[in-house]
C-alpha cells in the first residue's frame, strides 16, 4: 500500500458512500472522471490517469492532461487543503490550455441511444466553458458538447454528421438562465436517445430547469465518429475556466438517460459531501 498524505486518506476513506451510491443511480454503463483518487486513478503527478467503472459495460478510458495535474497553473497538490471542497479533492482549470483527453470509443457514440453526463462545477468564468465533449469541426467529426455557451448558459448540443444532408443536423437544449459564478452546482444534462431535442433535459443542484430546445427536421440520429473525447475543453478551443470536483465526486458519463430521481438523489448526498 503506497504511503499517502494524511489529509487524502482522511478525505479518502469517507468516500465510499458516494461511490456506492453513484453505482446505484447511474448503473453498470457508467464511467466516472475521477482525478485525485490516488489510489483507483493515479498520482497526480503523473502523465496520465484512469477513469472509474462499475461493470465490465463501463469504460476506464486512460486521460491525458495537458500536463501533470500537479503542474496545472494552481498545483492539483493533495496535501493542500485549499484543493479540496469538503470531501471533496477540487481541480482547478486555467481556462486557457489546461484540459484532458481520452482517445477515441465505441463507448462514448450513442447512435439512437441514451446518455447522462454531468459535473460539480465552479465557474470562473462560465463563458464558452466545455465540461466533456466529443466535437471535431474538421472533417464532420462532431457528436456531443456538454457546456456552458457564450452566454454562460448551460447546454447540450447533439450532431448527426450525416454527409448525405447539408447542412448536417444538430439539436440542442440551452437553459433558459445563466448560471451563477463563483458558487458550486452540480449541473447534469440527460438524453433519451430520440431525434427530438425535447429528449433533452437539463438539471442544476437536482432540479429539472426551464430549456429552450431548438429541433432540425435533418437530425436523424447521432454517429459515431472518431473524435477525442475532451475533458475541459472542446474542438481544441473553448476550455474550462473554474473549479471541478473530483475523487468520488468527479464527472460522469453514463449510457442511460437518468431520472429525476436519480439526479436528486446523487445531488441531496452529495451536497453533504461537498459542504455546500
Amino acid at each position: 500500500m503506497p504511503a499517502f498524505d494524511s489529509l487524502y486518506r482522511e478525505k479518502a476513506h469517507l468516500w465510499a458512500a458516494i461511490y456506492a451510491n453513484r453505482q446505484t443511480q447511474l448503473g453498470a454503463t457508467a464511467t466516472l472522471i475521477n482525478f485525485g483518487d490516488q489510489e483507483n486513478a493515479g498520482k497526480v503527478n503523473a502523465t496520465t490517469f484512469t477513469g472509474a467503472k462499475f461493470s465490465a459495460t463501463g469504460l476506464s478510458p486512460v486521460w491525458t492532461p495537458s500536463e501533470a495535474l500537479s503542474a496545472f497553473d494552481t498545483p492539483f497538490l493533495l496535501v493542500n487543503p485549499d484543493n479540496y471542497q469538503g470531501l471533496a479533492p477540487i481541480l482547478t482549470m486555467n481556462g486557457t490550455d489546461e484540459e484532458a483527453d481520452t482517445p477515441d470509443a465505441a463507448f462514448w457514440s450513442r447512435a439512437a441511444g441514451a446518455f447522462s453526463v454531468g459535473a460539480w462545477v465552479n465557474l470562473t468564468d462560465a463563458t464558452s466553458s466545455a465540461i466533456l465533449a466529443k466535437y471535431t469541426v474538421a472533417g464532420d467529426l462532431r457528436e456531443w458538447v456538454f457546456w456552458l455557451n457564450a452566454a454562460d448558459k448551460l447546454q447540450l448540443i447533439l450532431y448527426d454528421e450525416n454527409d448525405a444532408v447539408t447542412p448536417n443536423a444538430s439539436l440542442d437544449s440551452v437553459a433558459d438562465t445563466a448560471l451563477t459564478q463563483g458558487i458550486w452546482v452540480f449541473v447534469v444534462a440527460t438524453y433519451d436517445g430520440t431525434a427530438n431535442a425535447s429528449g433533452i433535459n437539463l438539471y442544476q443542484n437536482g432540479v429539472l430547469v426551464a430549456s429552450t430546445d431548438t429541433d432540425d427536421v435533418n437530425f436523424d440520429s447521432l454517429r459515431d465518429t472518431t473524435a477525442l473525447v475532451e475533458f475541459g475543453k472542446a474542438n481544441a478551443t473553448s476550455f474550462f475556466d473554474g473549479k471541478m470536483a473530483g475523487g468520488a465526486l468527479g464527472p460522469f458519463f453514463v449510457q442511460a438517460a437518468l431520472t429525476v430521481e436519480q439526479i436528486y438523489n446523487m445531488y441531496s448526498l452529495e451536497r453533504l459531501g461537498m459542504g455546500v
